[in-house]
């Protein structure tokens, strides 16, 4: 998923699924699943999709240009499908970036907290 250049809304939702199952495996102490385990790689991933997907958001400045700007504004679609906007695709990305806030944001910055 790293290097993918497209906007798939369920990327960012199913790398933080693993995020979360990793956190967990070490809260139970349970680190030798993880010893073929590229963390950082997984680290990388989540936060380039997590920044990658705004390519897939619904902008007003291209929103502008629908025949209905305000059925699409703010919502996310798919490029590679002619700028399709599905309802599920917008849960998916809703889905990953909550996720992404709720349990990506606070571990970078405890990060940053912890090198001032």
């Amino acid at each position: 998923m790293y290097h993918r250049e497209t906007t798939f809304p369920t990327f960012l939702e199913l790398t933080m699924a693993a995020y979360k199952m990793l956190r967990k495996i070490k809260a139970e102490n349970k680190d030798y699943l993880l010893t073929d385990f590229d963390e950082t790689l997984l680290i990388q991933t989540i936060d380039k999709r997590a920044e990658y997907q705004r390519v897939g958001f619904m902008y007003p400045e291209l929103a502008m240009y629908f025949k209905t700007p305000e059925t699409v504004l703010n919502g996310f679609f798919i490029r590679h499908h002619s700028f399709r906007v599905r309802i599920d695709d917008v849960e998916h990305n809703l889905s990953g970036y909550i996720q992404y806030l709720l349990h990506r944001i606070p571990d970078i910055e405890k990060k940053a907290l912890a090198t001032v």
